[in-house]
């Protein structure tokens, strides 16, 4: 009966630690979607034309109106690039600690038995808490400077090309 547990436990906490990935990955695409959206109206703003006529505008006229609200001189602008590295650092942090909550869950179950598989949920715990801490850092970046970490730099890297 232990082990009918213990497997329902694995299966249980991947199967949550799955869905929870699937939903940050859904949400982080309609996110991305938007900001693609709003960065395009901005630009279309700055120049003075409607979206649909951007791509008809001269790329040097885009890059010029991207280079000045978004250059990397302006504070805020600064500040969203930072708040872009932490986010990044916290991304890549948050993977290496899953990969390391999973290796200690595979070990103690493989030394200390079946028993031990509950400690599995600590998967979807730790995946919940990143998430929390990418969500907390992305909102504070907007609230604090009016763009998404890393915006500016990705908008001056998307003019550039």
């Amino acid at each position: 009966m232990n082990t009918l547990i213990g497997i329902f436990h694995i299966l249980g906490s991947s199967l949550a630690w799955l869905l929870i990935g699937f939903l940050g990955a859904l949400l982080l695409s309609r996110i991305s979607t938007k900001i693609i959206s709003e960065d395009e109206q901005i630009i279309a703003n700055t120049l003075g034309v409607k979206v649909k006529e951007l791509k008809n505008t001269d790329p040097r006229v885009v890059e010029k109106a991207v280079n000045d609200r978004f250059s990397s001189d302006l504070f805020c602008n600064r500040l969203s690039d930072f708040f872009g590295s932490i986010s990044t650092l916290i991304k890549f942090s948050g993977l290496l600690v899953q990969i390391c909550v999973l290796g200690a869950c595979l070990w103690e179950t493989y030394q200390e038995g079946i028993e031990s598989a509950v400690y599995f949920w600590l998967m979807p715990a730790s995946s919940i808490l990143i998430g929390f801490l990418s969500f907390s850092m992305f909102w504070l970046c907007r609230l604090l400077t009016g763009r998404y970490p890393g915006q500016s730099r990705a908008i001056r890297a998307a003019a550039r090309t």
